[in-house]
């Protein structure tokens, strides 16, 4: 624990340099004042994010430094120059996730004194929810999370009156049951409104599905004029419910939320549509993120220890990706895709020459999935890497089954 006495420039400078990775500071004023600003400020510049703890506590934690990845001791696929400097986070539970160039900018757009809505827009099986994720264990906040599908409701973010049985008089009786979103704004507060801790993330995915109802009454939520947001429960007898300061909405969609722009987009049936423009309009910033082909390249190199076999299944994703950006297939051979295929090729290769539990692994995870005019794109990339259809190594047993 670390007392601040002064705020000037020079004394601020030395301070953070004799700061640990994670710091609790007693500050001499309040976090609501005016000169916390500086300390904020300050402490970005130097490479230190702060929650807030309490009025007069708040705690410093250093914003991870980049690190090389371990190089493998087996052979791996041979990298350019400008690959060999891997960058890989140490965040407990994410000691080989890869952060997205952005991750910086959404980081310090976190740590500002406004109120903010951030969108991450990208295609699926990306990393939008584990960039979500990483973000919450890397400020350690609670992370609340909501699927804005069909079925999702407004109650389901604000709430709705229950019935539940009394315990002591063992009868029905009538209460309001938060909502997440109310829940994920009182994170950090006690039951007097007063911080005790540090404020909650609402992650909204596939915020491109909402409908336009549920979008409309998440407007009240989304507003930014002060960093303090308020919404009346009506339903619980007009309850005001005031957000933690530092509270922060993410929404995540495969478009930006002004609806498919592209034959790529089409395929999200559930995202076509467009968003109201008003609840697009409170979106403080939209980050697009992408399919990262070093995290990809890690991934493979680590689970496919053939260098041969890597190589070639490396080069066989970069064609269905650019298949995929042509038109010819549809269905995203995504990151996750990815993973998928290569924990199922180490299983099968116990039983099978590798080129067979590769085929076996991309028929099951992948083929067989997706659409069959798809299927014959992608099953003949196969062959041009493997010199055999993916189809055409797999075994079936056409004597007794009639594959229809």
């Amino acid at each position: 624990m670390k007392k601040l006495t002064k705020i000037d420039y020079d004394s601020l400078e030395h301070f953070w340099e004799t700061c640990g990775n994670k710091e609790t500071l007693i500050l001499p004023f309040d976090s609501a004042s005016a000169e916390f600003k500086t300390i904020k400020i300050s402490a970005f510049k130097n490479g230190y994010l702060l929650s807030v703890k309490s009025l007069y506590e708040v705690e410093a934690t250093k914003i991870s430094q980049y690190s090389s990845h371990k190089e493998s001791s087996r052979k791996t696929v041979p990298e350019s120059e400008d690959q060999k400097d891997e960058v890989f986070e140490t965040i407990q539970g994410f000691e080989k996730y890869h952060s997205p160039l952005c991750m910086k900018e959404i980081l310090a757009l976190m740590s500002s004194d406004r109120a903010v809505n951030i969108w991450f827009s990208g295609p699926s099986g990306c990393g939008k929810t584990t960039a979500a994720r990483y973000i919450a264990a890397t400020l350690e906040r609670k992370l609340y999370k909501i699927n804005g599908d069909g079925g999702t409701t407004a109650n389901s973010f604000f709430g709705a009156n229950t019935v539940v049985i009394d315990k002591e008089t063992k009868e029905n009786k009538i209460v309001f049951s938060d909502g997440i979103a109310v829940k994920a704004m009182q994170e950090g507060l006690d039951e007097n409104g007063n911080i005790c801790g540090s404020p909650g993330i609402l992650f909204v995915d596939e915020a491109a599905s909402l409908s336009p109802g549920v979008g409309i009454a998440l407007n009240s939520i989304l507003e930014t004029r002060s960093p303090v947001r308020e919404i009346t429960l009506s339903e619980d007898n007009g309850r005001i419910v005031k957000s933690h300061p530092g509270f922060v909405i993410i929404l995540a969609g495969n478009t930006n939320g002004l609806g498919a722009s592209s034959s790529s987009q089409q395929q999200y049936s559930a995202q076509r549509r467009a968003l109201d423009v008003s609840m697009i309009q409170r979106i403080t910033a939209t980050f697009r993120f992408g399919y990262d082909k070093k995290a990809e390249s890690e991934i493979i190199n680590s689970n496919i220890l053939d260098f041969e076999t890597a190589s070639k299944f490396m080069e066989f994703k970069d064609c269905i990706r650019k298949a995929m950006k042509d038109g010819e297939i549809l269905t995203p051979f995504s990151t996750t895709k990815v993973i998928d295929i290569c924990d199922s090729f180490k299983m099968f290769c116990l039983q099978n020459d590798n080129f067979t539990a590769l085929a076996n692994a991309v028929t099951c995870c992948y083929l067989e999935s997706i659409l069959p005019d798809e299927a014959s794109v992608a099953d003949e990339l196969f062959r041009v890497f493997f010199g055999s259809k993916a189809t055409d190594l797999v075994k079936k047993d056409y004597e007794n089954y009639d594959y229809i």
